[in-house]
């Protein structure tokens, strides 16, 4: 291979290693305000089918001092007592674009799967992913958080057929 050629290959590969780097020292230098500062709420219906999707509404606010400027991200858990439903997401990507200045919230509902449990009122421990816009590769995505909160429901024997839901925010 020309000398000429090995050089470009080395600067493009060098440049992709300094852009990943400061990506990721962005990353880590602001998580750790974010898991402080964006505080999440959920509310789910009262009462639940056990196994199957329900509609919950989500609201993440923004209890720092500092504007924030993040991304929904595509990844959800829910669980109670042990049993839940994990959606993970390898390469984070960005649902939903926002900006938060302190004080400020911004409101999504999606249908989110539950897991399969028994008869009863439940806990649910739930947690959204929080997705660094300025802070992602191309070949990998976006660095991300996640950030979690619980809500107290009623849940039945399920009445219909099993199904799982991807993500899709509405509002």
């Amino acid at each position: 291979m020309p000398i000429g050629i090995r050089l470009a290959v080395a600067l493009v590969t060098i440049g992709l290693a300094s852009s990943c780097a400061s990506a990721h020292k962005r990353f880590l230098r602001e998580a750790p305000e974010w898991q402080r500062a964006l505080v999440l709420s959920a509310t789910v219906p009262p009462v639940v089918e056990s196994a199957r999707p329900a509609t919950v509404t989500f609201r993440v606010q923004n209890q720092g001092a500092r504007k924030i400027d993040g991304c929904i991200g595509s990844a959800r858990s829910v669980s109670s007592n042990g049993i839940g439903v994990i959606r993970l997401v390898d390469h984070p990507y960005c649902l939903k674009q926002f900006s938060l200045v302190p004080q400020a919230h911004v409101e999504w509902t999606e249908e989110l799967s539950l897991p399969d449990v028994a008869p009863g009122r439940v806990f649910l421990s739930i947690e959204v992913q929080i997705v660094h816009p300025r802070a992602c590769e191309r070949k990998f995505g976006c660095y991300a958080t996640d950030i979690s909160t619980g809500a107290y429901t009623e849940a039945r024997t399920a009445t219909s057929p099993r199904r799982f839901v991807f993500p899709q925010i509405s509002n």
